[in-house]
């Protein structure tokens, strides 16, 4: 392996799936002895705590705005004042960021797909040419068997599949006893996620909510969009938005039920989190993959078709009336901490990026 920091580049260090990983590696990698730093296009008003240890450089200071030349241009010079010699990067999408930036330089290079490439939210000429620019990097790295098959023959002969780790020092203990009489779903507030259909297959089922409460963890743009539903179906007793938390997973661990509707997903952290905590859970079996590659449906848990509202209606009566079942579920989920373990994750990024970064 040659000499040279890691650089991990993403965005930002807002709350999210991709930024939860980049600190991840960097502080993980840290640990394993690299010199890591995390290098972000700006910052955001709610982020992840950077890991002791590791250099963070945001190339964007304040309300300024650069344009792509400028990026480049700081980016380049920042990679040559740390000597960095590998780069993760990201998401395909940042692709435009970098891969210009390092041409010519002697930078071995991962791009990390994040996401769903089918039903990416990017505009169209984004996603064109950030594809594009990914076919010059060493490597390639995807959270799912879909996602990979996904891409052409050339890249995935070039890639491999690592899945999220999972953070086990955020979990409590896992809950034996009767169960709060909740019903949690945890992610941003966007179309992706489909709240939407939660709270109206939550409202049409006049039997469970009476008896249970439906809150939705999580922040976006369409809080005000949820909130007039939510009214216009006279939920508001019944349907909690309680925002972004921080203690997210003692918050969940004694629901009754984790419902996850989205429409893709990647490798949803929120559904791993709630399987190792030993909940019931109820997953649309959404492209990428990731629910799938979790859950075989009646055991960990149960997959619907995605966007089938009725179909969610019968999984949770059929859950939340036959607790021996719902039990059963919850403590097959559990193994997911075996399966993704923060340690068994890190050795597979460290044998990947050593393989890559040991080829001439």
């Amino acid at each position: 392996m040659t000499n040279g920091k890691i650089a991990v580049f993403c965005p930002s260090l807002n709350r999210g799936g991709a930024e939860r990983v980049t600190v991840y590696l960097a502080g993980g990698l840290r640990k394993l002895g690299y010199e890591t730093e995390i290098i972000n296009l700006s910052r955001a008003d709610e982020e992840y705590e950077v890991p002791d240890g590791v250099l963070r450089h945001v190339l964007t200071g304040g309300n300024a705005k650069l344009s792509l030349f400028q990026i480049y241009r700081k980016l380049k010079q920042t990679l040559v004042e740390d000597n960095v010699g590998f780069m993760l990067v990201m998401d395909v999408p940042t692709c435009l960021f970098v891969m210009p930036a390092i041409l010519g330089m002697p930078i071995k290079t991962i791009v990390s797909e994040r996401n769903d490439p089918i039903n990416t939210a990017v505009k169209l000429h984004t996603r064109i040419i950030s594809r594009w620019m990914m076919r010059l990097a060493d490597g390639f790295v995807f959270q799912t068997k879909d996602a990979k098959a996904y891409y052409a023959k050339r890249l995935r002969n070039r890639g491999t599949v690592i899945y999220n780790p999972l953070d086990e020092s955020a979990l409590p203990e896992i809950y034996t006893g009767d169960r709060d009489r909740e019903i949690v779903a945890v992610g941003r507030l966007c179309d992706q996620k489909n709240h939407a259909m939660l709270i109206q297959a939550f409202a049409e089922c006049e039997d469970i909510n009476q008896q249970y409460k439906l809150v939705i963890y999580g922040e976006g743009p369409l809080r005000g969009e949820l909130t007039d539903m939510v009214c216009s179906l006279h939920m508001e007793e019944r349907v909690r938005l309680p925002g972004n938390v921080a203690d997210i997973c003692q918050r969940i661990r004694k629901a009754a039920l984790f419902v996850m509707p989205s429409n893709y997903e990647g490798m949803p952290n929120a559904l791993i989190e709630a399987m190792a905590l030993g909940l019931p859970c109820i997953s649309t079996d959404c492209p990428i993959g990731g629910p799938r590659e979790l859950i075989e449906s009646g055991k960990e848990g149960i997959l619907i078709p995605v966007g089938d509202k009725e179909s969610l209606k019968a999984e949770m009566r059929k859950i939340l009336y036959d607790k021996e079942a719902a039990s059963g579920m919850g403590m097959a989920a559990v193994k997911v901490r075996n399966q993704l373990a923060e340690e068994k994750i890190l050795a597979e990024w460290k044998r990947y990026i050593e393989e890559i970064w040991s080829q001439d």
